[in-house]
């Protein structure tokens, strides 16, 4: 069994610690899985696993998540990149909010005024 399997199995929250454990230097082959993944839980169990390396390489591919179909998914990518903060993240929610979807609006203007908050302190 493959770990990936394991985050939606019983051993799914020990599978998830595991992962977290290894750090930023595993996000490269944690976001390979998630580009492959098909289920939605295991999806966002590596996105949030991603969001605990807070680590700027991961921007990149969390802001392109901000278009994903599910809400759970593009909520918790949202999540993601206001834990990572910075200028490439606020960046990036700025040219994103300019072609979410109107009802995803709202939810940009709060991460992007979280960011912004974040930056300040």
């Amino acid at each position: 069994m493959t770990w990936t399997a394991e985050l939606d199995g019983p051993r799914a929250e020990a599978a998830w610690h595991n992962l977290v454990e290894l750090g930023p230097s595993a996000f490269h082959h944690v976001a390979a899985h998630l580009a492959t993944a098909t289920n939605e839980q295991i999806k966002v169990r590596l996105i949030q696993v991603i969001s605990q390396y807070r680590c700027i390489d991961a921007a990149p591919l969390l802001l392109r998540l901000l278009n994903d179909r599910a809400p759970e998914v593009w909520k918790t990518a949202l999540d993601a990149v206001v834990t990572i903060g910075g200028q490439t993240v606020l960046v990036g929610l700025l040219e994103g909010k300019s072609t979410a979807a109107p009802d995803r609006r709202s939810w940009f203007d709060e991460a992007i005024s979280q960011v912004r908050e974040m930056h300040r302190a």
